[in-house]
């Protein structure tokens, strides 16, 4: 019977195309091949003898070979060639991806595992190899400077050695399934995406266009009956509504039918390469995963290796949990930052699976996400680790933080799945990773009497200019210190005795003076904190006054798309 292999082009995505081996491949066209460097506990490398009736190298020394089948993944197919050609029984997980290159028509994945299985138990495989022995290191490096080894093989190891060796000696590759979550927060999930169908499946996150209504049924509008983020989350228009009770069921029911139908394919211990292009052409990259919430905390004061970056407002956080606390399913629209002036951390370009590519509902710009391989993961997690030696504050909330302030609220020790949740790292100096001022627009209020008092409150302040826009006017006064935060104690302070009007969180100026040119309504707009300055401030100072900036326009912000399991 013929050898099959499934193809695929040169980013990996299946071409859906069934190939016989032997026959020729079309130029762009690939298969998976895998390798497998077998070790044990005394750091021996297991070599085999090709046979004497191969074709190519008969009778030199190599490591495990051969490629993928049709139907099978890299890791069954490395699974597969190790039981053939050597006997040796491992699962899955046990096996450790140091690497992934490409050759002309092949994708190769490189393993290695750790067993201790004598030599008298390795059963070679007729016709493929005819010999086995154990080497150390020195040993194998003379026979390959002697020509035993076939070269093919002492090439592809001369790629990958730093990663060999790091993998031999302990330095990587000790606990594949929380690897390197003992020193730092964050590491792979099992992450949940639909099979297919994304074009109506992700919606921006729920804390945007507040005050705008009518986004929200558009948006209701174009997703139809698909299966959609917009089914499983609550806006947060509605989240004082009379039927939020009865949406919050819904949520639920939706979230249980998604499951109970096959909706989605799970992806274990995995971290998911996202490529977001925004509206302006523009592609900010980050990394999905899951961040430990005892790492977390938002209290003032706090020197937790995940900081709030603003005030917390502790009122927000119970009707999140009442939308958590019985949902099956978590989705993230959380960003977090990472500080990395050398982009050391987040890839620059996929190395695995394209899970998604697909363009964003309401101007929201094009998303693809890429499953990353082991040794991306390994990578990422490595840097992160190195810096987390190196300062205190490793992770500062961007976006979302009252989400994750709502999860530390849900952990229960009796459920291991909550104590982590799905976020997003981003790298602050990401090109494409804009700061944007949150601006304030107060509604109930004679606007004229407010600016009145405002003018009043700061008169003789110099250092930041407020713009305030009311109907079709334009006034202006100035604050000391940090604009938002100056500002909001004023708002703060006249609300209080002020309790018909109320106040709202906008992002865009465009947004701000088509709010503020509605009856009784002021906006205000100011200059916000510089991204280069976040760290260090938080770091020394503690969080920022709440809302106080916001990662790029609202149409930018996070777009739901992966899920996880939490119950």
């Amino acid at each position: 019977m013929p050898e099959l292999w499934d193809l695929y082009d040169g980013h990996r995505n299946p071409l859906h195309i069934t190939h016989v081996r032997g026959s020729r491949l079309k130029r762009g066209t690939y298969h998976i091949a895998v390798g497998i460097w077998t070790v044990n506990e005394r750091n021996e490398v297991l070599l085999t003898l090709r046979s004497p009736e191969k074709k190519d190298w008969p009778n030199l020394w190599e490591n495990t070979a051969g490629s993928v089948l049709a139907g099978e993944t890299s890791r069954e197919g490395a699974v597969r060639e190790l039981r053939e050609e050597t006997g040796i029984q491992v699962t899955e997980e046990e096996l450790y991806l140091l690497g992934t290159e490409t050759g002309r028509n092949t994708i190769g994945d490189c393993y290695m595992v750790r067993k201790n299985i004598p030599l008298e138990q390795v059963v070679c495989q007729q016709g493929e190899t005819c010999d086995a022995r154990w080497v150390t290191v020195e040993e194998l490096d003379r026979m390959i400077a002697q020509g035993l080894v076939a070269p093919p093989v002492s090439g592809r190891l001369s790629r990958i050695r730093k990663r060999f060796e790091d993998f031999l000696y302990g330095r990587i590759g000790t606990d594949r399934k929380d690897p390197n979550m003992k020193t730092i927060p964050f590491g792979p999930a099992d992450i949940l995406l639909p099979k297919g169908g994304f074009d109506k499946w992700s919606v921006v996150a729920c804390d945007q266009y507040t005050s705008q209504p009518e986004y929200w049924e558009e948006l209701d509008r174009q997703v139809g009956d698909a299966p959609s983020t917009l089914r499983i989350t609550l806006p947060e228009v509605y989240l004082e509504s009379s039927d939020v009770a009865g949406r919050i069921e819904a949520i639920n029911a939706t979230m249980k039918r998604y499951l109970d139908e096959g909706l989605f394919r799970e992806y274990k211990d995995a971290m998911v390469f996202v490529e977001r292009t925004l509206a302006d052409g523009r592609t900010r990259r980050g990394i999905v995963g899951a961040v430990d919430l005892t790492a977390y905390d938002y209290n003032v004061g706090s020197t937790s290796p995940i900081r709030a970056t603003e005030g917390t407002v502790l009122s927000r956080i119970p009707p999140r949990v009442a939308i958590r606390k019985e949902a099956p399913l978590e989705l993230p629209h959380i960003m977090i930052l990472i500080d990395d002036p050398e982009n050391t951390v987040v890839p620059t370009s996929p190395d695995g699976e394209v899970l998604y590519d697909t363009d964003l509902l309401m101007n929201g710009g094009h998303i693809r996400g890429s499953l990353m391989s082991q040794g991306a993961v390994d990578h990422a997690l490595a840097r992160l680790a190195e810096q987390g030696k190196a300062r205190a504050l490793l992770f500062a909330m961007g976006d979302g933080n009252h989400s994750l302030a709502t999860a530390k609220a849900c952990y229960d020790e009796s459920n291991p799945l909550s104590r982590y949740a799905l976020a997003e790292i981003v790298n602050i100096h990401d090109p494409a990773l804009d700061f944007e001022p949150i601006y304030r627009v107060v509604f109930g209020v004679d606007p004229e009497a407010l600016l009145a008092e405002a003018k009043a409150r700061f008169a003789g302040a110099t250092e930041h200019p407020v713009t305030c826009v009311y109907g079709d006017k334009t006034d202006a006064f100035s604050v000391d210190g940090l604009a938002a935060g100056t500002l909001q104690q004023f708002i703060d302070d006249y609300l209080s005795r002020h309790p018909e009007a109320s106040v709202d969180y906008i992002h865009g100026e465009d947004t701000v003076r088509e709010l503020a040119s509605k009856e009784n309504a002021v906006g205000f707009l100011f200059d916000g904190i510089r991204k280069d300055e976040l760290f260090p401030y938080v770091d020394a100072y503690g969080a920022l006054p709440r809302k106080t900036f916001s990662m790029g326009e609202a149409h930018d912000k996070r777009f739901y798309m992966e899920c996880r399991k939490i119950k």
